[in-house]
């Protein structure tokens, strides 16, 4: 948020400091969350029980909320004011996020895990939304304010790293 006044002022400028400090970002909470990962269903069972190792699950599954937490597109939106899309976009992430919580959580599915895994999935469309519309209907790739290397590279160890915890 603290970037919109750079992004109006100075658009190319803003979209680099986005860049910059998201990279920092990733640099800290990735590294932070792989390793809990690979440690929670220890940390659980140390600190609780073993009848928390579920748990360790669905704190795990909201731990990779960190890849979609990464990317700003909203804030380039509403540095640019055009945040309309950015209405249309939480509408559809509420209905998905309730949509697929409900169907995912039913014992039949995923239990419990399902509503973290509707909520991973309907926030990750909506950075996926914006992005989609930053790039097809303002021309503004995700490269010029994502570093796209780190990004893809963390999100693969995350992921490595979600289903390795529990291997």
């Amino acid at each position: 948020s603290a970037r919109i006044p750079n992004i109006a002022d100075d658009l190319e400028k803003g979209l680099a400091e986005i860049k910059r400090q998201s990279t920092r970002l990733m640099h800290l909470f990735f590294p932070l969350s792989i390793v809990l990962m690979l440690c929670s269903r220890f940390l659980y069972v140390y600190v609780f029980n073993s009848n928390f190792t579920y748990s360790a699950l669905i704190f795990n599954i909201y731990l990779l909320l960190i890849i979609p937490r990464v990317m700003f597109p909203q804030t380039v939106l509403t540095g640019i004011r055009h945040t309309r899309y950015q209405l249309l976009s939480a509408v559809i992430e509420i209905a998905l996020n309730a949509g697929l919580s409900i169907y995912l959580s039913s014992p039949e599915r995923l239990g419990l895990a399902g509503i973290a895994v509707g909520t991973f999935v309907a926030y990750l469309f909506d950075k996926l939304f914006l992005l989609a519309i930053n790039r097809f209907v303002f021309n503004i790739p995700a490269r010029r304010y994502i570093a796209i290397g780190p990004l893809l590279a963390y999100s693969v160890l995350t992921v490595v790293s979600f289903i390795a915890g529990y291997l």
